[in-house]
């Protein structure tokens, strides 16, 4: 016979609290085993394709998903990447990535994410990318589509 536990209501984190955020998009990922280190742990070079994911799929939430940037020929570029690792991730886990844009001024922008350990709420790393949104065919900076900075609230 099963024994089932009751789930503790617990506060969020500060962190958390932002997925109430409008512009806030939140990505729940699992943890692939291929992806550890030799200490089990989840390998750091590992982490940024997670944030990729959860990036993209915000990106998508927001209008401007793969396809359609294909379709039209724009996209954004990173030119800066910055991680700062707070805690290990071992398997198995899963994953919560908030994603946000911190910052913009049309066509660059900075876009702030923070992955979390689902099993405890805690923060695992914090992540900066800095951007530019460019036109392909020309390979010149363009405004990011106005519907996509709505739905990060800007």
């Amino acid at each position: 016979m099963a024994v089932v536990k009751e789930k503790v209501e617990r506060e969020l984190p500060p962190g958390l609290a932002k997925m109430e955020e409008v512009g806030v998009f939140c990505t729940e990922l699992p943890l692939l085993w291929c992806d550890m280190d030799a200490n089990g742990h989840l390998n750091n070079g590992r982490f940024q394709s997670y944030l990729d994911e959860a990036r993209m799929q915000a990106f998508d939430g927001a209008g401007l998903g793969v396809a359609r940037m294909r379709e039209l020929n724009q996209g954004p570029v990173i030119y800066e990447a910055s991680l700062k690792y707070k805690s290990p991730v071992e398997h198995p886990e899963q994953l919560r990535i908030l994603t946000w844009m911190e910052s913009t001024n049309r066509s660059r922008g900075v876009v702030r994410q923070e992955m979390y350990r689902l099993s405890d709420d805690r923060l695992a790393c914090e992540a900066r990318f800095q951007g530019i949104f460019m036109d392909f065919n020309r390979g010149r900076p363009i405004t990011f589509p106005e519907h996509f900075l709505e739905a990060f609230g800007f």
